[in-house]
């Protein structure tokens, strides 16, 4: 019997349940001492040993790891983010496992896993931080010449800052005879005056969707069609220079009358550039451009005519079968070589 061990080692153990008692715990299960013995002896004879990656190679992959993680977390929307980490952490611990178990190689996977799951989370709570304070810098920005309703709809859209060229309805309204008015009134009483005539009317603004441009004196500049797109943006100022001809007439009715008022509206439909406009420590939401200046013309031409609400022949071409105009005459505004049809907006069309 002897020859038939000749060169090999013979290893001799318990190996039943019952007979040994040195059963042990293993990573492939529970092992007679036995086991662990000849397994132990198998790997020094083969040299089949556990080698551990090299650090330079360990510290690479975990940084493009770690750096793919940050690229899925900083540009993706959230709703495909944690779902495409988790497929890249996933395929990590696959390649991990194929690496040990095809050429021995240990690559440590918890410290990637760890790297990748912190500078996931890091990068989430950052992007919601800054997501919450531009929607309280848009809210700041927007909110005091929007409807609340328009800044919700903005949150989610962000407006295009500088300027941009944009078809719009710009409208201009004037009260007739202030500098009358604030002869016979204290400055106390005018300021109260004329903050509830404006309060009125910039309620009227806001509520067909208007954007407030802001107040100069007695005066008040606003637009729709910006910063969010509408079509009906014709429809909507003429709609608002009647609701406001109206309410006046209330306002009117309720006020002595040394304090009554009389104001002139223009608007005009075009194209004007829209945007951000000023300096870095002071900007402004406004409009430029020829077309604006016609609106402010024919806000002024009111008092020729004898009117109290004139919208050029383009605002005019939009909404002639939704109200009843009156043409006034063709003329040619400063500034403008075209001569311009005007007409008078009268009531709606019922």
């Amino acid at each position: 019997e002897t020859r038939s061990v000749a060169g090999k080692v013979l290893m001799v153990g318990a190996f039943d349940k019952g007979m040994a008692d040195d059963e042990k715990q293993t990573p492939y299960g529970m092992m007679f001492g036995i086991e662990i013995h000849a397994n132990s002896l198998n790997t020094l004879l083969t040299g089949n040993f556990i080698r551990h990656m090299p650090t330079w190679l360990e510290f690479t992959l975990t940084v493009l790891c770690i750096m793919l993680i940050a690229f899925i977390a900083a540009w993706m929307k959230d709703l495909w983010s944690l779902p495409v980490s988790l497929v890249a952490a996933v395929l990590l611990f696959l390649g991990c496992s194929l690496l040990f178990d095809e050429l021995s190689i240990l690559y440590n996977y918890s410290v990637p896993f760890t790297g990748m799951v912190f500078t996931y989370i890091t990068i989430v709570l950052y992007r919601a931080s800054t997501e919450e304070r531009e929607k309280r810098r848009i809210k700041a920005m927007f909110g005091k010449y929007v409807s609340p309703d328009v800044v919700a709809q903005m949150i989610d859209n962000p407006p295009e800052l500088g300027g941009v060229d944009r078809e719009l309805t710009v409208f201009f309204s004037d009260i007739r005879g202030f500098t009358s008015l604030s002869e016979t009134l204290s400055p106390q009483e005018l300021v109260k005056h004329l903050n509830q005539y404006l309060s009125a009317m910039t309620d009227i603004i806001l509520e067909t969707g208007g954007t407030l441009d802001k107040y100069v004196g007695d005066e008040v500049m606003c637009f729709w069609g910006a910063p969010l797109e509408v079509k009906d943006h014709a429809f909507r100022a003429c709609d608002c220079a009647l609701k406001q001809k109206k309410r006046l007439q209330e306002l009117n009715e309720a006020w002595p009358a040394e304090k009554r008022l009389a104001i002139g509206i223009g608007l005009n439909t075009g194209i004007m550039t829209v945007g951000n406009m000023g300096s870095e420590g002071r900007m402004n939401y406004t409009l430029m451009g020829d077309n604006v200046n016609l609106g402010a013309r024919l806000e002024g031409t009111n008092k020729v005519y004898g009117t109290m609400i004139i919208v050029s022949e383009y605002t005019y071409a939009m909404v002639k079968d939704q109200f009843i105009f009156r043409e006034l005459d063709t003329i040619r505004v400063k500034g403008k070589n075209r001569p311009v049809v005007i007409y008078e907006l009268v009531d709606y069309l019922q």
